[in-house]
């Protein structure tokens, strides 16, 4: 499952091409998407019912979405989530103090795959290309 996490994440080119800020690795954002990529794999691996934000979510639920989200993006793959996801994570973990963070990471996983399938059925554009959601989850 790992391994697939990591293909659709694009795990590998991450590892070789760090994030960057003005030149200069962006380690907080490296480290969470190590940290991403962990609980994406915890959730699709998980035994029985997880909660996330109130939502009683299956590991048979969370591969759906996946699923779902990665159907025809043979090249992006789940970025679009990915992206979104870091975004807020970073913005949360800097304003407030988030007690666990890889289950706070995991609700923002699956709140993703949710909002970021309205904004689609709705016409909206990716959350990646700068168009902010209704959710407030940028």
């Amino acid at each position: 499952m790992q391994t697939a996490i990591h293909y659709l994440t694009g795990y590998d080119f991450r590892q070789q091409h760090p994030y960057q800020a003005n030149g200069v690795t962006h380690d907080a954002r490296q480290s969470a998407f190590g940290l991403l990529n962990t609980c994406l794999t915890e959730m699709c691996c998980a035994a029985g019912t997880q909660s996330y934000r109130g939502a009683l979510v299956t590991a048979d639920k969370v591969l759906a979405e996946i699923s779902c989200a990665s159907n025809g993006c043979e090249e992006d793959g789940l970025e679009p989530y990915v992206e979104d996801v870091l975004d807020t994570f970073l913005q949360a973990i800097t304003t407030r103090k988030v007690k666990n963070l890889p289950q706070y990471m995991k609700s923002l996983l699956w709140t993703s795959f949710a909002t970021y399938k309205l904004n689609a059925i709705s016409g909206i554009t990716a959350p990646y290309k700068g168009v902010k959601n209704v959710y407030g989850l940028h």
